[in-house]
């Protein structure tokens, strides 16, 4: 691993996005699927190749609604963090556990199917952002005209 690190030092940057990309792809589900059906030819392999824009795009919008959700929910948490709040301690885990799954799988070799592992903090802070925005909409103060 040092090695590949010596090779890549002085392009660093390059390197982390690549990963990234590598990393954080949604099209691990359909490669694999395509791989196990190409032993059967026939109508259900030659489905599943035309399905592929429809299929990995929908997942791809999917797994993006929920980053954008995450990213939310974190910045909401950031706005928590001035009031003594039972969801501070939720939130914070939840982007720890993002960023260290994320960079502890950076420096290895990685492919789209091991972020499968970043579903659970993206959930939680989902979870806890939604619950913020929960409580944020039933105790706003209501104004009568």
């Amino acid at each position: 691993m040092q090695t590949n690190l010596k090779q890549v030092q002085p392009q660093m940057g390059n390197f982390a996005n690549q990963k990234m990309q590598g990393f954080i792809r949604e099209d691990y589900g359909y490669d694999w699927s395509l791989y196990n059906l190409s032993n059967h030819s026939g109508l259900l392999n030659h489905s599943w190749f035309h399905l592929a824009p429809i299929l990995i795009t929908s997942a791809t919008v999917y797994w993006q609604i929920m980053l954008i959700i995450a990213l939310l929910s974190v910045l909401i948490g950031l706005g928590l963090q001035w009031h003594q709040h039972y969801l501070n301690r939720y939130l914070l885990m939840g982007a720890l556990l993002l960023d260290g799954f994320t960079l502890s799988a950076l420096p290895l070799e990685v492919q789209g199917r091991y972020h499968i592992i970043l579903y659970l903090p993206v959930l939680m802070l989902m979870t806890c952002g939604i619950a913020a925005m929960k409580l944020w909409w039933h105790n706003r103060p209501i104004k009568h005209n």
